[in-house]
């Protein structure tokens, strides 16, 4: 990944994008106007084709503004989580248009294991020693407006020879997949997207890539932990790390070979290690809309990943706990997120 695409990630906090066929949206809520211009950013998982629509506003974009992890210009798919940055919202026609729309996964590797209680939902998948959480696999890309191709907590399965949806059913374990969606409280990934590669592992040759938070760091030995996955990292280039090396905390991005395609608790041999920016990345006057899962209260409110939301100036958003999907809206002061709603 270039470091002009780490300025952009966006894996852990996802706004709430509904991305709906021309004519479609949700409810009425604003992310960045009231007639006094401003700039916004929304993220969250792709549910239709045609225009992007953000609780009801409807953003034009160009095909050339889309970005994929490492793979530039590309398709949107119905599934994958984006964020879309965004100019002024005109409030009288709710248009606006993006000026970038961009993707990128949070695991791509062999399934280790698919298992679930009595066959029925959720699933649970184990991609290098990543826990991915399947609710559903409900979608129909060919769904009109205002129907929703990606009802809300599924996913959409793809097979990467087609455009056509699979079932949870057609996944095996040993099968390569890349796996995009929201983060939960314990560290699960909700999957939102998974597409699965036409790929033999290999575990001299076959690059995993990962994303998460460093911990149980020994600079000794030469590893750490993304939850269940260890990372030998002495070989290891680095790029972007806070402070110039290493610490528990940080958010990375890790790419390398793992010694299993099978095992729940892989080991990874690194080939990069490269610092990643959690946040928003957007200015404190920025407009924000953001779905995700509580990961901790706060005296002043909760966190959604690492980013701290006030919910002092919101009555709607009391009584949150742990673990919560959440939708807050509001704007960044001092790198806060000053929530004006919550639902």
């Amino acid at each position: 990944m270039t470091t002009s695409t780490a300025r952009n990630l966006f894996l852990t906090l996802f706004l709430a994008l509904t991305v709906a066929g021309c004519g479609g949206g949700g409810g009425s809520t604003q992310v960045a106007g009231g007639g006094t211009g401003g700039t916004g950013v929304s993220y969250g998982s792709v549910t239709g084709y045609g225009s992007v629509f953000v609780n009801g506003i409807e953003f034009n974009y160009d095909a050339s503004s889309v970005s994929l992890d490492d793979d530039g210009q590309g398709e949107l798919k119905i599934g994958m989580v984006v964020r879309v940055h965004h100019g002024d919202i005109d409030d009288a026609s709710s248009t606006g248009t993006a000026d970038d729309i961009e993707y990128e996964d949070n695991v791509k590797g062999p399934i280790a294991s698919i298992t679930s209680s009595g066959g029925t939902f959720p699933y649970t998948l184990t991609v290098a020693g990543q826990t991915i959480i399947v609710d559903g696999d409900s979608c129909n890309p060919s769904a009109v407006a205002p129907t929703p191709a990606l009802p809300s907590g599924h996913a959409c399965l793809y097979d990467s020879n087609s455009t056509t949806p699979i079932g949870i059913s057609d996944l095996a374990p040993g099968e390569v997949v890349e796996i995009s969606g929201l983060v939960d409280g314990t560290g699960a990934i909700r999957a939102t997207y998974i597409e699965r590669e036409h790929s033999t592992w290999n575990v001299i040759t076959s690059k995993a890539e990962v994303k998460g938070r460093v911990s149980q760091l020994d600079t000794v030995a030469g590893t750490f932990r993304i939850n269940d996955l260890t990372v030998g990292y002495s070989g290891a280039t680095t790029e972007d790390l806070p402070g110039g090396s290493l610490s528990d905390g940080d958010y990375v991005e890790v790419k390398g070979t793992i010694d299993s395609a099978t095992s729940l608790t892989p080991t990874m041999t690194a080939e990069q290690v490269q610092g990643e920016s959690e946040g928003f990345d957007l200015s404190d006057s920025g407009e924000v809309e953001i779905e995700g899962y509580v990961s901790e209260l706060t005296t002043s409110g909760f966190k959604i990943g690492a980013q701290e939301v006030d919910v002092s100036g919101a009555a709607s958003c009391s009584g949150i706990t742990v673990n919560t999907r959440i939708e807050v809206e509001g704007s960044l002061v001092g790198g806060v997120l000053m929530a004006r709603d919550c639902s």
